[in-house]
């Protein structure tokens, strides 16, 4: 007999969390693409909890914004 069980260690409410595919890291800096005036630009980020789907954006971008997002 077999079960698949979840476990939720912790809920988090009312936080800015962005896919997974849209946080880069490059020389251990934290960044994704903002769409400002029609044209993508790098903004560094400060994140947080993450899971497999979703990373918690603490610093560096603003409920609204629009991001690039990668699809691999």
């Amino acid at each position: 007999m077999t079960a698949n069980v979840a476990i939720t260690r912790e809920t988090r409410r009312a936080v800015l969390a962005v896919p997974r595919s849209a946080v880069s890291t490059e020389r251990g800096v934290k960044y994704v693409g903002v769409v400002e005036g029609g044209r993508a630009t790098r903004r560094t980020v400060r994140t947080g909890w993450r899971d497999e789907h979703q990373v918690e954006i603490l610093e560096g971008l603003r409920e609204g914004e629009r991001l690039v997002v990668s699809d691999a």
